[in-house]
């Protein structure tokens, strides 16, 4: 029995009869559709109108002889910039294997059309015939294309022959846009992967441009089996030719707040915000300067006693008695050390005043050096 304020389905109209035009999601049913190869008239969904060429498998292999399959083709495979760009895609997003059927696949998806037809460009500079389509349930681009001899040439591939292949500076470049396309962030301006070693020929490849990265460490977020490796460029101003030089088609900064992002300090400017900062994350540093200094004093403290008791004429400065130079010297000590812990205090309660005013500890006064003796005329 039918509910009342419920819709009906298709197999429910189908049950009562409502086919063909009389079913309201009715779209003009099939349509005819001449084949390209034996002219036979076929029926295609409207939705395959434009793309439906042959009426069978046996018409589109016919359509085909005499033309070289993907898999056959020789792309060129001499020392390139694109071909560099590309393997710089395929160590991170992109990805390049064989499938049970035989089929040699070169793939790229992401979620940036710009991206894809970055790579498809290339692909086809280097004798290719990449295809690039939209995956409507992933919301993503794919880039596809097929060739056997590649797939073969960059299997026999080493991270030792790879980074012999790059032996030009425009080589390294595009090798290393592809792989920040792929695996770089904007904001920190690194690159990152669970590969240690491919890390490390990343960061070689940056020092030989004349960078200074830098390399980390960090378990995975989401996979803690995992261990993820970083390198990245801290400098403001390498991070300015970084962008400039290597010219990343996504991840950019923005044009005009990159001046304001980048710009650099003054000296005096960039000692005060290094200060702050170590303040702010590392107030036990400033703990640790005041107790090194403290002991400092009283290692020159034991060595003024020492030398009060080994020598005691030469300590000795007017009517005062010898076993009062000790008593003098560990009184200077004591005032030292309660200088020390008021500065370990105010350390602890204002870091922050501390790293741009550091308080230094009075030195320790020195023994008096001995009188000379008076000078006799005769």
């Amino acid at each position: 029995m039918k509910k009342e304020g419920y819709p009906i389905c298709n197999l429910g109209r189908y049950a009562e009869g409502l086919r063909g035009k009389d079913n309201p999601n009715w779209k003009g049913g099939k349509l005819p559709k001449e084949c390209a190869v034996c002219h036979k008239i076929f029926w295609v969904k409207p939705h395959h109108e434009k793309t439906a060429k042959y009426c069978s498998h046996k018409c589109k292999d016919e359509s085909q002889k005499g033309q070289p399959s993907q898999h056959l083709l020789h792309p060129n495979l001499d020392p390139t910039p694109e071909l560099a760009y590309i393997l710089g895609i395929l160590k991170g997003d992109g990805s390049a294997f064989r499938t049970k059927e035989n089929k040699y696949i070169i793939s790229l998806e992401t979620i940036t059309n710009k991206f894809n037809a970055s790579f498809e460009k290339a692909l086809k500079s280097i004798g290719l015939n990449p295809r690039t389509y939209y995956i409507k349930k992933k919301n993503t681009w794919a880039t596809q294309a097929r060739s056997k001899i590649f797939i073969g040439w960059y299997i026999s591939l080493s991270l030792g022959k790879i980074r012999e292949f790059l032996s030009t500076d425009k080589m390294r470049e595009a090798f290393i846009r592809g792989f920040y396309e792929s695996e770089g962030t904007r904001e920190k301006c690194e690159m990152g992967c669970i590969d240690k070693e491919l890390i490390e020929l990343v960061q070689a490849l940056l020092a030989n441009l004349g960078f200074t990265p830098h390399f980390r460490s960090r378990v995975h977020r989401w996979r803690k089996e995992y261990i993820m490796y970083y390198v990245y460029i801290s400098r403001k101003a390498e991070i300015l030719r970084f962008f400039n030089e290597i010219r990343p088609c996504i991840k950019q900064l923005p044009p005009l707040a990159l001046g304001d992002k980048l710009k650099i300090p003054e000296p005096k400017e960039r000692l005060i915000k290094g200060r702050e900062k170590m303040a702010e994350e590392r107030p036990h540093q400033v703990v640790d300067r005041l107790l090194g200094s403290f002991a400092e004093g009283l290692k020159s403290v034991g060595a003024n006693v020492s030398k009060a008791l080994d020598e005691p004429s030469k300590a000795v400065s007017g009517p005062e008695p010898i076993h009062h130079i000790p008593d003098r010297i560990l009184t200077q000590a004591v005032e030292a050390a309660k200088t020390a812990g008021e500065g370990v205090e105010k350390a602890l309660s204002h870091p922050v005043e501390v790293a741009k005013f550091p308080p230094e500890l009075p030195k320790l006064p020195k023994l008096p050096e001995a009188p000379k003796p008076p000078e006799f005329k005769g």
